[in-house]
């Protein structure tokens, strides 16, 4: 994932260069990924280790069979409403809208996004990421991977 921030930092410097971006929001935004991305697997990192779990898709099962299922659901609802906290508010939606063309691989340099589309596009995958990870966590068996 950091990979990836590292690759968005490069390609915003052609949004600064167009005068759609400025370094300043650049640099905002990626020190924000950063620090989210940071505690947010180190967090998922110490549940693993707590647990004693080899892959973290054992501590996936819905319903949650054990504390260490609870904290990952719970660390992983707090990263999913804290997103959309931010992507509500007119400062997270306007800076994502003028960076997200730099997300994409391959780059859409020249494609614009308003606010109220990177909201509603931002809502619905993870909207999407909850109802399919709680419907693929109750219906898939993972024993397996993990014993169960």
């Amino acid at each position: 994932m950091l990979v990836n921030v590292a690759i968005c930092y490069r390609r915003a410097g052609h949004l600064i260069i167009a005068g759609r971006l400025t370094d300043n929001e650049r640099r905002r935004f990626t020190r924000g990924a950063v620090i989210s991305l940071a505690i947010f697997c180190g967090l998922f990192q110490a549940i693993m280790w707590f647990s004693g779990e080899s892959s973290p898709l054992c501590l996936t099962s819905f319903p949650p069979n054990s504390l260490a299922s609870v904290a990952t659901w719970l660390v992983t609802s707090v990263a999913w409403i804290m997103l959309l906290r931010w992507v509500w508010s007119e400062e997270g939606a306007n800076l994502l809208s003028r960076v997200a063309p730099a997300i994409p691989s391959g780059a859409l340099l020249e494609r614009t996004n308003t606010a109220a589309q990177v909201r509603w596009f931002v809502t619905a995958i993870i909207g999407l990421a909850a109802v399919g990870g709680i419907v693929a966590r109750s219906k898939v068996p993972i024993t397996s991977i993990c014993g169960q």
